[in-house]
């Protein structure tokens, strides 16, 4: 990577880190909204003026297509997955499957809600007798949650 690509990344990762006029400007002296018909995305701009000079400036941004088709393209990447695939959030709390692993794991693919832990989803799984050993051994027996708790 050349310098000018590590200099961009790390704008635009310091800037999503912490972002900076953004979000709606309490006292604002002007504020404008446009909408792009083509897009979809609506855009809020907030202005502070003192004497006729801005003095601040900010804005929110609704980019509701972009998201759309960002979310689809995930969906679609992880559905052509040739194996099982289960997406958990940084409190190890599932946030969705592809329909491989509802296909292979029929009799308890009923375990696998959003929003459920790790552990819950074991102990579901052991419950419904799916996996039979587990019950009641869930966590020396998945090393993921022996290593999560």
């Amino acid at each position: 990577m050349n310098e000018l690509q590590e200099l961009y990344r790390d704008v635009i990762l310091d800037h999503n880190r912490r972002p900076r006029n953004f979000g709606e400007l309490a006292d604002a002296d002007r504020v404008i909204e446009a909408f792009n018909p083509l897009c979809g995305d609506k855009m809020t701009l907030y202005v502070k003026l003192a004497d006729g000079t801005v003095t601040d400036i900010s804005a929110e941004m609704v980019a509701r297509k972009e998201a759309e088709r960002s979310h689809d393209r995930l969906i679609a990447a992880i559905e052509s997955l040739p194996a099982t695939f289960a997406l958990y959030d940084a409190d190890d709390r599932l946030v969705l499957v592809n329909s491989k692993l509802t296909e292979t794991l029929k009799g308890w693919a009923h375990c696998y809600v959003p929003g459920c832990t790790f552990l819950e989803i074991a102990r579901c799984a052991a419950a419904s007798g799916a996996v039979e050993q587990a019950r009641g051994r869930e966590r020396r027996l998945f090393p993921r949650i022996r290593h999560r708790a």
